[in-house]
C-alpha cells in the first residue's frame, strides 16, 4: 500500500476520532479492544448498524456491509467490509465526505499492509450524497502499489446508510469492528 493511502487512512481516522473525542487519551487506529472477562450474553451484545454497499471496479462487484458515520452534519464517511468473492481475501473500502476532501480507497487484506485501489489522481472525482446515500460514479480505480500506479478499471459506489453513527469508536478500522 502506497505511503499516501496509509497517511490518508489515518488522517481520515485521525481527524474523525479526534472530532469524536473530548479529551482524555487519543485511540490507536486499528487497536483491538481487550475481551471482556466474563463474557457477554449474545442476547445483551448490541447488532452494529449495517448499511449495504456495493462498489463495483471493472466486472468485479463487491458487495460490502457498512459502518456510517456522520460526526458534526457536515463530515461524514462509512467503513465498508466484506469478502473478495475471487480469492476470499478481506476488502475494506473507505467513502469519505469531508468539507476540504473527498477521499476513496478499496484496500484488500490488512488495512495498515494490504494493497488498495484509489481513484486515479489525475482525474478528479466527487462523492455526491444524497440524504443516505453515498454515491460515486464513473471513478477510474489505480492500484498505487505497483509504483507509478497501474489502471484497474472503471467503477462506481453505492452505500446506503440505514443509520449514521455519531461516536466513531477508536478501532473503526480493525478488522473486526466492535
Amino acid at each position: 500500500m502506497t505511503a499516501f493511502v496509509r497517511a490518508a487512512l489515518a488522517a481520515a481516522g485521525l481527524s474523525v476520532v479526534l472530532v469524536s473525542c473530548a479529551g482524555g487519551e487519543r485511540p490507536t487506529l486499528g487497536e483491538a479492544e481487550s475481551a471482556p472477562a466474563t463474557p457477554t450474553p449474545a442476547a445483551a451484545v448490541a447488532a452494529e448498524p449495517v448499511s449495504p454497499g456495493e462498489v463495483v471496479v471493472g466486472e468485479a462487484v463487491y458487495e460490502l456491509d457498512f459502518r456510517c458515520f456522520d460526526v458534526d452534519g457536515a463530515s461524514a464517511f462509512a467503513v465498508g467490509r466484506g469478502t473478495d468473492p475471487a480469492t476470499g481475501e478481506q476488502v475494506t473500502a473507505l467513502v469519505q465526505q469531508f468539507p476540504s476532501i473527498d477521499y476513496l480507497a478499496l484496500v484488500f487484506g490488512d488495512v495498515a499492509t494490504g494493497r488498495a485501489w484509489e481513484p486515479d489522481v489525475d482525474r478528479p472525482f466527487t462523492i455526491e450524497r444524497d440524504g443516505d446515500v453515498f454515491r460515486v460514479d464513473g471513478v477510474e480505480f489505480v492500484d498505487y502499489s505497483a509504483g507509478e500506479g497501474e489502471p484497474v478499471g472503471a467503477g462506481s459506489v453505492e452505500v446506503r446508510c440505514g443509520s449514521f453513527e455519531s461516536e466513531v469508536p477508536e478501532n473503526v478500522f480493525a478488522a473486526e469492528p466492535g
